[in-house]
């Protein structure tokens, strides 16, 4: 009995202070998170915007590797509120936000993966550079995120913003070219979501009909 007691005694230790280890990392993110996004603010340099992407890639990446808690879970929802938050500011020049449609995207599906709640946020930030930049530059970015998820995201959570964020790209394009270049994009389009679910199922062993 003595025995039981103490490994209960030890586990709930054990949590508490993983639970606060991870407050304390929360804690390091957000300040971290709150001087990238200054430094892209300040400078239009790709490197700033590399290292905000590397960043929120390594957050995704620590908390997937490791036993998810309310804490990380906290964690990824609050790191892409502050981006969400970040983008739509209304003093943001538009050079800036086209250098962060070619990135962001994919790193901010990645921590959408993480939770429903967090999917849906990145399904407002993936909106947001749907409304604010190039149709043509967005088809291809999400392509791109499409064909070319990590080992650690390849889950339906991960496909589903960029697949829905491809297909309002797709009504905005067709807009402002001609009909035949339009049936020409929705073409392909198709083709790579196609090759897309054809890869995922695939890969996943995952019974998705077509």
């Amino acid at each position: 009995m003595v025995g039981a007691g103490s490994g209960e005694m030890s586990s709930t230790s054990g949590t508490v202070g993983m639970d606060a280890q991870i407050s304390c990392q929360v804690n390091g993110n957000e300040m971290r998170l709150q001087q990238l996004i200054g430094a892209v603010v300040n400078s239009t340099s790709e490197q700033t915007i590399l290292e905000l992407v590397n960043f929120l890639d390594s957050v995704s990446n620590s908390i997937i590797l490791e036993v998810e808690t309310e804490e990380s879970g906290k964690m990824a929802f609050e790191t892409l509120d502050k981006i969400h938050q970040f983008v739509c500011v209304p003093w943001l020049n538009q050079e800036v936000i086209d250098m962060l449609a070619f990135e962001l995207p994919k790193a901010v599906t990645k921590l959408g993966c993480l939770s429903p709640r967090c999917s849906e946020l990145t399904k407002k930030i993936i909106d947001w550079f749907v409304g604010h930049c190039s149709p043509r530059d967005m088809l291809s970015v999400f392509c791109e995120a499409l064909g070319s998820p990590s080992e650690l995201f390849v889950i339906p959570s991960y496909f589903v913003p960029l697949l829905v964020g491809l297909s309002k790209g797709g009504a905005f394009f067709q807009r402002g070219v001609s009909v035949a270049d339009s049936q020409l994009n929705i073409f392909f389009m198709k083709l790579y979501i196609f090759y897309t679910i054809h890869m995922f199922k695939h890969d996943c062993n995952v019974p998705i009909p077509y």
